[in-house]
């Protein structure tokens, strides 16, 4: 199976040499790593190109898709595994991603990261919001999280790249969706597992759990979900569940910021740009 990592990155140099480290470590090698520098400040093309990945430069940033977009046009394998630029895989990664390629008709198999608890929104990250789909095996998941996913090449190509109106974030479930519609399966494989470097003060946690709801609702009315009718029930669920969760296991320290990420949450929904919810 012949493949390629690709790594898109925004002023990631304090996380890139980790992340190439646990890339070089990997069991199955991959024919080549390429790192897109989506218009960095900081030294992350140097170091990647230290590390040995071949660099791409965007002059300008054009954003998540955007980059992911620029790695797509240079991959020559059919197989693409990608990684966030704060990821760091455990080296039997690739090989559990291709045990889910079990037909034509998987056009991505993807894993999970174990969030690096340091501060009290990383905490909060890790217990209320982790990247996976939980323990077990699936063969088909309804998105596969894009910090650590295998994707066929052609079937990227085939339903157009990414859409470069996600900048930041969702750009995985828009893709994960449009993907569905086109006919192809998803499936997650929780042994392909790696360790999220990020980390999160409090207004940077709710800041970026509001940007998720207000870009996944843009992905699903993109594809006909009405996305305060998809949210309304996960959100009563949350307002009960991360309190009470909070409570039971002694951390009491985080249900202000249950609280906070809760109406920030609301505040996205309510200032949806498309008044119907309708696509």
């Amino acid at each position: 199976m012949r493949y390629s990592v690709a790594i898109p990155a925004f002023d990631a140099a304090d996380t890139l040499p980790a992340v190439l480290r646990g890339v070089r470590s990997l069991h199955w090698k991959p024919s080549e790593v390429v790192v897109v520098d989506d218009g960095s400040r900081d030294a992350t093309a140097e170091v990647a190109e230290a590390a040995g990945a071949r660099v791409v430069r965007h002059g300008s940033r054009r954003g998540l898709a955007g980059a992911r977009n620029t790695a797509l046009a240079e991959i020559a394998d059919p197989f693409v595994l990608w990684f966030d630029a704060d990821f760091v895989p455990e080296p039997q990664v690739p090989e559990v991603l291709w045990e889910g390629f079990d037909g034509d008709e998987v056009a991505a198999v993807g894993g999970r990261a174990r969030e690096v608890a340091g501060s009290r929104a990383d905490l909060w990250r890790r217990v209320h919001a982790p990247q996976d789909h939980g323990g077990r095996p699936r063969g088909s998941v309804w998105m596969v999280m894009g910090l650590c996913v295998m994707h066929r090449v052609d079937a990227l190509r085939g339903v157009g790249g990414f859409d470069e109106r996600f900048l930041s974030c969702a750009e995985d479930v828009e893709m994960s969706l449009r993907l569905r519609r086109s006919g192809f399966r998803l499936a997650y494989r929780p042994a392909a597992v790696g360790e999220h470097l990020r980390h999160d003060d409090n207004d940077r946690v709710v800041a970026r759990m509001q940007e998720y709801v207000r870009q996944t609702s843009l992905a699903l009315m993109l594809h006909g979900t009405r996305p305060r009718r998809w949210f309304a029930p996960i959100l009563l669920k949350q307002l009960i569940t991360h309190p009470l969760g909070d409570v039971i296991h002694g951390r009491f320290d985080l249900i202000p910021l249950d609280l906070r990420v809760w109406r920030a949450r609301c505040r996205a929904l309510r200032s949806l740009d498309w008044p119907s919810d309708t696509p």
